[in-house]
């Protein structure tokens, strides 16, 4: 008897999914060592829903002794059973049908309906589609199996309250003989509820920490709220997508800034549509720890909607800010990736930008130089001129007509850069330029040093 050398099935939709309402298209591959004599080849399209967990309420008075006693909730939902037969094409009234050794290929195609759900997994239910092709000989069946993404569409700007603004505040009050009284204050602002998969949710915050102690833990949350549903009884999970953390924050100091950290990644759309067993929700939520001996939190929590079309922007009566610069990925671009970053780096507002360094060029030199004499206890170096330069700073009314005059600019300049740089790399080497006091003589050089632990600092040789 002959057998199956390849038994495969593909699927021509881009990444292997399908939107709700258009058709499924795919192949099944067959080949074959030898001839062999078959009953039916078909394949079959299933997307069904299903919800299970134990409910100790409902249970025999035995489950309070023994676990296995719980009666499990299950209940199942269907929203497509297709079935294609593929070979022979016509009606055979012989039990089997020969297939010839070599190489086959069959084309199938299934319409996807308009109100199916999109996938989902989850801890207690999942939606799901997959497709079944079956080789039936005649004494036994031989069978493959694929899942199939659906993806069902919400369009954001049919919501109305994806364009609204999310603003939230509240304020803590501790009292204790432990701490002293005081309270501490939180607002969290979003410009819209309404985003896409792969998109970055801006958060304005606000923290004014009015209390003799530090806020130990500062968290901001995605969080993802599921509710499953079987014959009267629900059963709620949630899980945490995305997370940031903000760090402490002093006693008596504030904080005031715009995490843009937290993405949204790839997940279903809010509320599940045409799923009646399982609804999806999603919540961004602002977490704040006072102290570690206190029990309290505070906790700032807003709705945030999911969907698969981003908000149109030129529509909004809020602007977002002018940081969105490029639209949002769709949502098959993000399912289509390996995986969706989950976080980004953080960038705040009101980080005060180090003003750009003065030109600074670095010419080693020799022990002949007749301008720039040798300082005592240096090491000499090749003739190879090394330059490095920075951009300049701002010019500044200061007048250098003098050289007291240009060393007076350039002592500022230096001073005032030296205060907030860091070391610069260029060719594994680290230019550090110290804050030194310049005498008024010029015109000057700089001379590099080379020190014990292999970097370049630059010391001052008065010129003669």
């Amino acid at each position: 008897m002959g057998k199956l050398k390849t038994f495969e099935i593909f699927v021509d939709n881009q990444d292997g999914q399908v939107a709700a309402g258009e058709t499924l298209r795919g192949e099944v591959v067959l080949e074959t060592t030898e001839d062999i004599d078959v009953v039916e080849i078909r394949v079959e399209f299933k997307g069904r829903c299903q919800v299970q967990w134990a409910d100790p309420k409902s249970s025999t008075p035995m489950a309070e002794i023994h676990a296995t006693a719980v009666e499990p909730v299950v209940a199942e939902e269907e929203y497509i059973n297709d079935c294609l037969k593929l070979f022979p094409g016509h009606e055979c009234t012989d039990d089997s049908t020969p297939l010839k050794k070599g190489s086959h290929t069959f084309d199938f195609r299934f319409h996807v309906p308009a109100h199916a759900p999109s996938s989902f997994s989850g801890s207690q239910g999942h939606v799901r589609y997959s497709l079944r092709a079956a080789v039936e000989r005649t004494w036994k069946t031989e069978v493959n199996k694929r899942d199939v993404t659906v993806v069902s569409h919400l369009d954001l700007n049919t919501v109305p309250a994806a364009k609204t603004a999310v603003f939230v505040s509240d304020t803590l009050k501790l009292s204790s003989f432990l701490f002293p009284s005081g309270e501490c204050a939180a607002t969290m602002e979003v410009s819209k509820k309404g985003f896409t998969p792969g998109e970055a949710i801006p958060v304005d915050l606000s923290i004014d920490n009015r209390t003799h102690h530090e806020l130990y833990k500062v968290k901001l949350l995605l969080r993802m709220i599921t509710q499953y549903r079987a014959y009267g009884d629900k059963f709620n999970g949630q899980v945490v997508l995305a997370k940031s953390r903000l760090g402490k924050i002093p006693a008596g100091r504030s904080f005031q800034g715009c995490d843009r950290s937290l993405r949204v990644p790839l997940c279903p759309p809010s509320r599940l549509p045409g799923c009646n067993l399982i609804s999806v929700c999603y919540q961004l939520e602002l977490k704040i720890r006072p102290a570690m001996l206190t029990l309290k939190r505070l906790r700032l929590s807003s709705e945030i909607i999911v969907g698969t079309i981003a908000v149109d922007r030129s529509l909004q009566t809020d602007r977002p800010p002018d940081y969105w610069t490029s639209p949002p990925p769709s949502y098959e671009e993000v399912i289509a990736s390996d995986r969706v970053r989950s976080a980004s780096l953080r960038s705040l507002d009101g980080v005060t930008i180090p003003p750009a360094p003065p030109a600074i060029t670095i010419t080693p030199t020799s022990p002949t130089s007749p301008t720039t004499p040798s300082a005592p206890g240096s090491n000499d170096m090749d003739d190879t001129t090394t330059t490095t330069e920075c951009p300049a700073p701002a010019p500044e009314s200061v007048s250098t007509s003098s050289p007291a005059g240009h060393a007076r600019a350039f002592r500022k300049s230096m001073s005032t850069w030296a205060e907030t740089s860091r070391p610069l790399k260029n060719d594994n080497l680290r230019l550090t330029v110290l804050k030194t006091r310049l005498s008024d003589d010029f015109p000057f050089h700089l001379r590099p040093r080379a020190n014990t632990e292999g970097t370049l600092d630059t010391c001052r040789t008065p010129g003669r």
